[in-house]
């Protein structure tokens, strides 16, 4: 066979035998050693083999069958990337260390045996791991590595270890087969995307010790349905639940001071919230696409609050902050809605298409707090006409009626 052996350490292979024995003496595979071996199913290594290299086994996409000696004590980067007809792994104890990308790309890999020693797991081990069902994380790990299960698409049963304290970006991302998860006592950050398109996540319990949740945390989780978040959290990031569509109860603790944009964007289940009185900023669309969401409860403080440059302060013009007026009418004090009724009235063709659609419930909300003049009205109405939202037009009409406590002859031209 045609190896390159220095000083015990086996260099490169240049033959393209299907089945391999390293020979006996060899302490080291050596990084790149067996690198892209497109016809190498199986290999044997031999007692006293203490290292496989960066990317020792990378891209031997035939490769089948591989025992790892207990005599190993080190893992290099990559060791075995790209191994995608690999299906079982044994690592043995002296392991203490998964380096990154170490099974990535191992498409076929159904189980691995992790020793209860390793202490850490680097990046993306696992990345691209889509046969993955399951798998026991050692104890030893403090923390749930950036990447580490991207695409892991048959992995549904997983116990986040008690001494864990971070679970890193994109930790479970596309994860589609989790239904439920706890994330144990002593996490303290969950960062961007880490649960990003978990598309069967039903249920997600997190812990008292939490303090930072990342931006698009849970983006993409249309069946979570419930989310209590803990006291110690104080921002919701953009996008945080973003398209979690059945979500319809959230529970916000007294603490939170920013709710960033686009955090419960789409969250169509919703049907109301309670702001907690420490909000300082609520981003303009934190709630954009909410179609079920009836009621937002606030206090007294927050009502200057939501109106505030600090509200508006990403609005670029007085456009945009009407337009945002006209979404959600609720969240404005009634001297808000009174300027902003007038700015409608003013420039009516600028908003032909959001005064046209809106809804009778959403004029209704207008009308409580900014009672707009008759004049104000029948502009709406005509724009409501044009837009053909014959339901608005007949509620406003109605209203025109009622003020003017006779028959209105602007009702023939419209109806």
């Amino acid at each position: 066979m045609s190896f390159e052996i220095e000083n015990g350490v086996l260099t490169k292979y240049t033959g393209d035998e299907t089945h391999v024995t390293i020979p006996e003496g060899v302490r080291e595979i050596g990084n790149e050693a067996f690198s892209e071996c497109k016809n190498l199913a199986s290999i044997t290594l031999p007692a006293g083999v203490t290292r496989l290299g960066d990317s020792a086994f990378a891209w031997c996409s035939r490769l089948v069958d591989v025992t790892v000696p207990s005599s190993v004590r080190e893992l290099g980067a990559n060791v075995f990337m790209g191994c995608a007809s690999l299906t079982e792994l044994f690592i043995p104890d002296g392991v203490t260390q998964i380096p990154s990308r170490a099974f990535d790309e191992c498409e076929s890999l159904r189980r691995v045996t992790l020793p209860d020693g390793v202490t850490e797991i680097g990046a993306a081990a696992f990345y691209g791991c889509k046969g993955l069902t399951a798998l026991t994380l050692p104890k030893g790990i403090t923390k749930i590595a950036d990447k580490m299960f991207w695409f892991c698409q048959s992995l549904g049963n997983l116990v986040i270890p008690e001494g864990v304290t971070e679970i890193g970006k994109w930790a479970f991302c596309n994860c589609n087969a989790f239904i439920s998860i706890t994330i144990p006592e002593g996490v303290t950050k969950i960062g961007s995307q880490a649960f990003y398109n978990c598309d069967s996540l039903k249920a997600v319990r997190l812990p008292d010790s939490l303090k930072e949740i990342g931006e698009e945390a849970l983006h993409g989780c249309p069946l979570l349905s419930e989310i209590v978040i803990p006291e110690g959290v104080t921002k919701i990031e953009k996008m945080t639940f973003w398209k979690c569509f059945s979500l319809s109860s959230i529970t916000l603790p007294d603490g939170v001071t920013e709710i960033g944009d686009g955090a419960f964007g789409w969250c169509q289940s919703l049907e109301s919230i309670t702001l907690p009185r420490s909000l300082k900023r609520l981003d303009a669309d934190a709630f954009m696409r909410c179609a079920s969401l009836a009621s937002i409860t606030i206090s007294e403080r927050l009502s200057t609050i939501l109106d505030s440059p600090v509200y508006t302060n990403e609005l670029k013009d007085e456009k945009k902050l009407v337009r945002g007026f006209l979404a959600r009418p609720a969240l404005y004090d009634s001297e808000a809605v009174a300027e902003y009724v007038a700015y409608t009235a003013a420039h009516p063709e600028e908003f032909k298409s959001e005064l046209g659609s809106l809804t009778v419930p959403t004029m209704q909300a207008i009308l409580e707090k900014g009672k707009p003049d008759a004049d104000t009205l029948r502009i709406w109405a005509d724009l409501a006409m044009k837009c053909e939202n014959t339901e608005l037009v007949a509620y406003l009409m109605e209203v025109i009626h009622n003020a003017d406590g006779e028959d209105d002859p602007f009702k023939a031209l419209i109806l």
